[in-house]
């Protein structure tokens, strides 16, 4: 079976990628900016290279959100 059907895909909206790090820097450094529009969530337990690469990209920096776990519990409630 193919991947992009095991998850339910077209073959053109998948991509395969190295690691974790490989794909959040794909899609950070592509992201178009957007002052005015949504905010970029992450996790404190996310593999950390995932908050690293967000904060790097400077022009995005105001709309992160970094959300703590209080005992690996994830408070969605005020993210945005």
């Amino acid at each position: 079976m193919k991947f992009a059907e095991f998850i339910g895909a077209q073959a053109d909206e998948v991509a395969v990628l190295g690691s974790v790090s490989d794909a959040i820097s794909a899609i950070a450094t592509s992201l178009p900016i957007q002052r005015e529009k949504s905010k970029i969530v992450f996790t404190d337990i996310d593999f950390p290279t995932v908050g690293h690469i967000w904060f790097a990209q400077k022009p995005l920096r105001n709309q992160l959100r970094s959300i703590l776990n209080l005992m690996d519990m994830l408070n969605l409630l005020n993210v945005l």
